[in-house]
């Protein structure tokens, strides 16, 4: 497990409708919830948002009925919010949560789609993307049933907005993310500044992977809770 949280991740998701279905994840992590997590504090989630494709907004009410019943057992605490027009597309918008957990048993135990598993190694806190890959097929076969089209994760946007709630400024290390749309190949730390918040977005390869094995990289929180 140590190797998989060295290379860390957490919320929109959004899962197109058309032509090779996307699901982009953004989740929302608090520097706070992280180091209580490790700390041994149990129950703790990140709040996520889910953004699914749909082909307008007119039948908005017709998509959230459909969506809700393809997650339905697959993600927990679905609550559509209504539509809007990203750029030229449209989503159905959905809020949810993403459990943090510390270790493969409790996330095992959890029956969600998606999770934050962070754990201590050394003076980091190892983040990563996690998913159960059993429900990932199953809402894949869903979604081909319903919509006809397949999901397509490995080109999707999975996306950690970390948020920096402590009192004093603290580090976090990358690589081959996105940094606030900025592309970070080689390892680099980052100075993140009180109530300040930072975009991570995972790389293609990381999604992929995500597809593939069931967990991705995201960042390393440095330091100790002030």
């Amino acid at each position: 497990m140590l190797k998989r949280a060295s290379a860390i991740a957490v919320a929109v998701m959004a899962i197109g409708v058309t032509a090779g279905c996307e699901i982009n994840l953004t989740t929302d992590i608090y520097t706070t919830d992280l180091r209580d997590a490790v700390a041994g504090t149990e129950g703790l989630s990140a709040p996520a948002t889910m953004a699914f494709e749909v082909p307008g907004t007119d039948d908005c009410d017709e998509h959230a009925t459909k969506i809700s019943e393809v997650m339905a057992g697959v993600v927990n605490d679905f609550s559509p919010k209504g539509c809007e027009s990203i750029e030229m597309d449209s989503f159905l918008l959905a809020d949810t949560q993403v459990p943090i957990v510390t270790s493969d048993d409790v996330w095992n135990k959890s029956d969600a789609l998606f999770g934050i598993l962070a754990f201590k190694q050394d003076e980091v806190i190892a983040v990563a993307v996690i998913m159960n890959l059993e429900k990932y097929g199953t809402l894949t076969a869903r979604m081909k049933d319903e919509f006809h089209q397949s999901i397509d994760l490995a080109s999707s946007k999975i996306s950690l907005v970390l948020n920096h709630d402590e009192r004093e400024d603290v580090d976090f290390v990358v690589e081959n993310v996105f940094v606030n749309s900025e592309p970070v190949h080689n390892p680099e730390t980052y100075t993140l500044q009180r109530r300040h918040r930072v975009e991570i977005k995972l790389s293609d390869v990381a999604t992929a992977h995500l597809t593939k094995h069931g967990f991705a990289a995201g960042f390393g929180l440095k330091g100790e809770q002030s």
